[in-house]
């Protein structure tokens, strides 16, 4: 009775070991998935260091002796982040004195200094970049802004320029003063000595 007991027994044991052969050994649990933060923004400071409120240039029949509208921003990126890739989103024209809107000025094909000169730039920018930048833009409504350029004279305007990095948006100010109307020049006109003859008795 007892052997057949350890018989059983065994038989058990044996046949949980062909059993557990069978299968495979249970795997470590995998790790959750690590999800990753999204990647910090750029932060971009802008400047607006210069603009000149001409003609556009850029039309089939630029006017003549034409001096493009143009915009120059300084900008500075900061360390965090990632690189990214600023466009401007809109530029607006104000009195600076009234604060009336004056239109907008479209902006195209940016260029970047390089240290010689400028280069065209697709917009990207790197953590930590200080870059000088030039936008040609739309020439104003003149109507706007006295009616012409000679009118305009003397006057100052608020330029807003607003700028979009990967979604962020951010806006810089900058005032432009028209050069004053031109003083009318004196013309001197220089002749040798005119002598008078004293009148002669014949």
């Amino acid at each position: 009775m007892r052997w057949w007991l350890l018989g059983a027994a065994m038989a058990v044991t044996l046949g949980c070991e062909r059993h557990q052969r069978g299968v495979k050994p249970s795997e470590a649990p995998s790790p959750s998935p690590v999800v990753s933060a999204p990647p910090e923004t750029l932060e971009v400071t802008a400047t607006v260091a210069a603009v000149t409120l001409a003609d556009d240039c850029d039309g089939p029949e630029p006017p003549k002796n034409c001096v493009q509208t143009t915009m120059q921003l300084a900008l500075s990126a900061g360390q965090q982040g990632v690189k990214g890739k600023l466009e401007v989103v809109r530029v607006e024209l104000y009195d600076e004195r009234t604060q009336k809107p004056l239109g907008e000025l479209s902006a195209r094909s940016p260029t970047v200094w390089s240290g010689a000169e400028y280069l065209p730039w697709n917009g990207v920018i790197e953590p930590g970049a200080t870059l000088k930048t030039s936008w040609p833009l739309g020439a104003p409504d003149w109507t706007q802004l006295g009616g012409s350029r000679l009118d305009a004279a003397g006057r100052s305007f608020l330029v807003r320029v607003t700028l979009r990095v990967d979604g962020q948006e951010t806006s810089a100010d900058g005032v432009v003063k028209m050069p004053a109307k031109p003083k009318p020049k004196k013309v001197k006109i220089k002749s040798p000595p005119i002598i008078i003859e004293p009148p002669v008795v014949t």
